[in-house]
């Protein structure tokens, strides 16, 4: 699917000559099996200086948590309690979540966003998982 993008007003009173807000939207539709490993890719298009990179994970509100970086004060904060929701790598250099290993209770909505100098950056996942466990009576 092609990335969505719109273009801002800045706010009433401001400089308008040298303001230029975007905002970039990706939806990726994905399925992945129970046990194996899934990379959700969430990079900013044309902009080097990166102000906060969140991970939103909305799990069919039995689950919901966020990840999130700020690279002025290198830290990371998470209300994510499942082990399996990481960084893919250091924040500081890939801004991806890894989910690993896929279980059942991973499958629903994940959105990133990335804050930079330029704009924004959205990338939307809808995850389904395949292979869902079977319980015996």
């Amino acid at each position: 699917m092609e990335p969505r993008s719109a273009t801002y007003k800045p706010f009433k009173g401001t400089d308008q000559s040298n303001v230029v807000l975007f905002s970039i939207l990706y939806y990726t539709y994905l399925t992945a099996s129970v046990g194996t490993k899934v990379v959700l890719f969430c990079q900013p298009i044309c902009s080097d200086y990166v102000i906060l990179a969140t991970w939103g994970i909305d799990l069919g509100g039995k689950f919901n948590c966020s990840i999130a970086y700020h690279p002025e004060k290198n830290e990371t904060n998470s209300t994510c309690h499942d082990k399996g929701l990481t960084w893919f790598s250091r924040p500081d250099q890939n801004t991806s979540l890894q989910i690993d290993p896929v279980a059942v209770s991973h499958e629903g909505n994940y959105s990133c966003e990335i804050v930079t100098l330029d704009g924004n950056f959205h990338h939307y996942y809808h995850l389904q998982v395949l292979g869902k466990e079977h319980h015996v009576l």
